[in-house]
């Protein structure tokens, strides 16, 4: 019996040390049943676009973007590339290859449309925006660095246009937008006020109804800006762990949650409706570092599921 009592002192502590660890580590806080929509909505995948589709496979798919007639325009980080698809996922084009010269990229992570005409590209390993042409022509460049000031600016992360030319850039490094002007010059930073409004590892930005909407990854949450820089409301700091890509689609925002390996779904107001994943349906491998959203048209979202090296085609099916 003595050595049932020793063991039992030993293996007693332990237990309590681990019990101790378990409470420590951060939760995701339960969905309330009331926040949930009376509609059942099923995130379904129609089609994956598996890695050995194209020359050099994906690897580590990540920022995407909708171009006109459903063309897709996405950041293959890891070949140092941006690519361009047809509405059906067909290879239309590539620039890229690594080098810090023109049309040359460094680990590209976010890309934006500029009013239909442009695409300009986080090019993050170089520290610079890169702007292509529709067709993945190299236009110029605008340095995300300032020899003047060093600690100015960090690396930069999701961007956006505005249609009147400004390029809103996160900052990773300092938690904040930088804005540029029309003709490329530093104008001003956003999320930099005390309050709500500070930013913590900014992702994907997007534009919708002259609100700007920011993948606030370090605090948990989406943020919402007035075009001028002024914070007005959050959404998602209960439910999310590690948003990084957003889209809006048929009166609702897709985000997803990168940690979580979720796509949860929010009303216009901000209130959760839906949430999908690890495991969608349609789809036997789950979820695994999803990085962005986007919508396409006929009710087609795409993600970059980013640790599975692949593009999913989903849809939602709504019933009652």
């Amino acid at each position: 019996m003595r050595w049932i009592a020793i063991l039992a002192r030993c293996i007693c502590p332990g237990m309590l040390v681990f019990a101790l660890l378990v409470s420590c580590r951060p939760s995701q806080s339960p969905v309330p049943a009331e926040s949930i929509s009376q509609f059942t909505r099923t995130l379904v995948v129609e089609r994956v676009f598996e890695s050995a589709s194209i020359e050099s496979g994906l690897r580590k798919p990540s920022g995407m973007a909708a171009g006109a007639g459903g063309r897709l325009y996405i950041a293959d980080t890891d070949n140092n590339r941006i690519i361009l698809f047809d509405k059906d996922l067909r290879l239309i084009n590539q620039a890229g290859g690594y080098g810090g010269g023109d049309a040359r990229l460094g680990r590209p992570s976010w890309l934006t449309i500029d009013n239909d005409l442009a695409v300009v590209v986080s090019d993050f390993g170089n520290r610079r925006l890169c702007r292509f042409d529709s067709e993945l022509h190299f236009v110029n460049e605008i340095p995300f660095y300032s020899s003047d000031d060093p600690l100015k600016f960090g690396y930069p992360s999701g961007l956006f246009a505005t249609r009147h030319g400004e390029i809103w850039v996160g900052d990773k490094d300092n938690g904040r937008i930088a804005v540029f002007a029309v003709n490329g010059q530093f104008d001003r930073f956003v999320g930099t006020s005390s309050g709500a409004g500070l930013l913590r590892d900014p992702s994907k930005i997007i534009l919708d109804n002259q609100q700007v909407l920011v993948c606030d990854a370090g605090n948990y949450r989406v943020a919402v800006y007035d075009l001028f820089g002024g914070f007005l409301r959050d959404f998602g700091e209960n439910e999310l762990r590690h948003p990084t890509g957003l889209c809006r689609f048929g009166g609702l925002y897709a985000v997803v949650d990168q940690e979580l390996n979720q796509i949860c779904v929010y009303d216009s107001e901000g209130a959760l409706t839906d949430v999908f994943g690890p495991l969608l349906a349609g789809n036997h491998t789950p979820l695994l570092s999803p990085s962005d959203i986007v919508a396409l048209p006929e009710g087609r979202l795409i993600i970059s599921d980013t640790g599975n090296n692949r593009l999913l085609v989903c849809r939602i099916i709504e019933g009652q």
